[in-house]
């Protein structure tokens, strides 16, 4: 009697479905050194295996340097690309356990790529024309044994076609072009290994012009005038209300009027503005707090991320959605993280209210946006511990409420000229109390006073400034 062969896209998503789906013993086989499972879920045999990625590469029919070519095919990575070697044991299994399958379901990521990377496990390894398809956001035993229970009758072939589409045109294009640049500098007698391509071509010409831009940069000088004195014995900083002076001439008739001068306190105001809360977290907006918060660039956030999805700490990352559908659990969620000593008491504050986020305006069709699972991470090193801060952190943050902050400006008169002294406080701390190690605000409060104080000062100081260039991009800027 045969089995149904579940396709996984990686070993750790393999291991993490055998176990949820396995009513008994779960079985671990190996051949050359490539892991597969046998379980058995409400009385029938299964075998889960997996891939490592993409197992099939595209590659022209025959291979030349013509330029142009269109003539291409799928084949097994490992013959086009010595990196993949390594993918060649798993292919070899694939094909041998598909051999006495009765039935095939694709439990690689809902994405284009994975969905990719089943199509062609299934066309080509398993040499079936469709399979059922397995779809979930997180890799915990509940939402595995649901995606099961629920899998779809075919593959999303709609998402297959799309990936397949994309990976053709990345050839046709990338290869087509690449090969037209290093053809041209060899009839112009020298040789050089030149790419170009969908991503890197457009990112190449942000570069470049941004470059333009700061090369044709033409600094403006400018000038300050910056007041250093105390207000009732504390000591207070101001800035003419001018701030910056075009005229050199002007600022110096300003010094030489104020000079030896005290001042005295002409108004005080107070406006308080509300800081929205934050939307959930897609893959973009993680990737550019991760950069802004913790230095730590989008390439490497997004394999964090990975890592902590594959262990079942978060959802999927790779998601465009800024929604947090009812369906994921939200109490759950929360009554999980409050085991967390780090989390208790903010998860606890959530659970009392009306648990409704504030969602972005974004949607995925396949996921919803990035949220921690709950489950306690067991071991988690420096920066893995630091990424899974701020998804927990930025998920309990969209249930809370607005804050308040307020500045407190002072208008100092000194000979008629006014400088400003600003403070600004949080009043209401809102959401920021869920958010508070990654936020970087400043708590500035002004000395007490009251209109008509005089303000001793000690200095004002000219600062010779001149406009800046724009600022080149930084990773996260990029992207």
């Amino acid at each position: 009697m045969g089995y149904e062969l579940i396709i996984t896209e990686k070993p750790a998503a393999a291991k993490k479905i055998a176990e949820a789906l396995a009513d008994g013993k779960l079985i671990r086989e190996t051949e050359n050194k490539v892991a597969y499972y046998k379980v058995t879920h409400k009385g029938k045999d299964l075998i889960i295996a997996c891939a490592v990625g993409h197992l099939y590469s595209v590659a022209e029919k025959e291979k030349t340097f013509n330029y142009p070519s269109f003539e291409i095919e799928w084949v097994p990575a490992s013959e086009v690309d010595k990196n993949a070697s390594y993918s060649k044991k798993y292919l070899t299994v694939i094909k041998k356990l598909a051999k006495k399958a009765e039935s095939f379901t694709v439990a690689c990521d809902y994405d284009i790529e994975g969905e990719v990377i089943g199509l062609n496990i299934i066309l080509l390894a398993c040499k079936q024309k469709d399979a059922q398809r397995m779809k979930f956001s997180t890799l915990t035993k509940p939402d595995l044994v649901q995606a099961y229970a629920t899998k779809q009758k075919t593959i999303d072939w709609g998402q297959a076609k799309a990936g397949e589409t994309r990976h053709f045109l990345d050839w046709l294009y990338g290869i087509n072009l690449s090969r037209a640049l290093i053809t041209s500098i060899k009839k112009a007698g020298r040789y050089k290994t030149l790419s170009i391509g969908r991503v890197q071509g457009p990112a190449l010409k942000l570069i470049v012009n941004k470059e333009k831009e700061i090369k044709k940069f033409v600094p403006v000088p400018y000038w300050q005038l910056q007041l250093l004195g105390a207000l009732n014995k504390n000591p207070i900083e101001a800035w003419h209300e001018k701030d910056k002076f075009q005229n050199e001439k002007e600022c110096l008739e300003v010094l030489e009027k104020t000079k030896g001068k005290d001042g005295k306190l002409a108004d005080i105001s107070a406006k308080q503005f509300s800081v929205a809360v934050p939307v959930p977290f897609d893959l973009t907006t993680l990737q550019t707090e991760a950069y802004r918060s913790l230095g730590i660039n989008p390439k490497q956030t997004l394999e964090i991320a990975q890592n902590l999805y594959l262990e079942s700490y978060i959802s999927y990352p790779r998601t465009s959605s800024q929604k947090i559908p009812k369906t994921v659990g939200i109490p759950q969620i929360l009554s999980n993280l409050t085991k967390n000593k780090e989390y208790t008491e903010l998860a606890k504050k959530i659970l009392s209210g009306k648990m409704i986020p504030n969602e972005g305006k974004k949607t995925d069709p396949a996921h919803p946006s990035i949220f921690p699972t709950g489950l306690y991470p067991k071991v988690l090193d420096g920066r893995e511990k630091k990424v899974y801060d701020l998804i927990v952190r930025r998920f309990l943050s969209v249930f809370g409420e607005p804050a308040t902050r307020e500045t407190v400006t002072l208008k100092i008169d000194v000979e008629k000229e006014i400088f400003l002294a600003k403070g600004t406080r949080t009043v209401k701390k809102g959401w920021h109390q869920f958010y508070q190690p990654h936020l970087k605000l400043e708590e500035q409060t002004l000395p007490e006073a009251k209109i008509g104080d005089t303000v001793n000062i000690k200095e004002i100081i000219k600062h010779d400034k001149e406009t800046q260039p724009p600022k080149r991009f930084s990773p996260a800027s990029l992207i």
